[in-house]
């Protein structure tokens, strides 16, 4: 990423990375730092942030293989769910996170 002239962060010791990524996409777009945080953790969402999602790996005519992602933004969510933030973070924990398995 370096070598790309890429910026990258490394979360500090004892904060859940996933956490600190989504800090870097809240707030008005003009004024974060971040559009999205690339993960398969959905945990991004419950700590407020945006991410974008590797959906599957397809393959097009020529057999060249593409990754297709899918975007998440947490404040559409909220408001197409017509859920608070605190409503959405319980049904998150009640899912299942990283910190708990979920009711079954």
């Amino acid at each position: 990423l370096n070598g790309m002239g890429v910026p990258w962060v490394e979360a500090p010791e004892g904060i859940e990375a996933e956490e600190y990524a989504a800090i870097l996409t809240r707030g008005p777009a003009d004024k974060r730092p971040c559009d999205y945080v690339l993960s398969n953790d959905s945990d991004v969402l419950m700590f407020g942030g945006s991410m974008l999602r590797t959906m599957k790996v397809t393959k097009d005519e020529s057999k060249t293989a593409k990754t297709a992602y899918i975007a998440y933004n947490h404040d559409e969510i909220l408001a197409a769910c017509g859920l608070k933030r605190d409503q959405f973070v319980r049904l998150c924990v009640a899912l299942g996170t990283d910190f708990n398995t979920g009711i079954t």
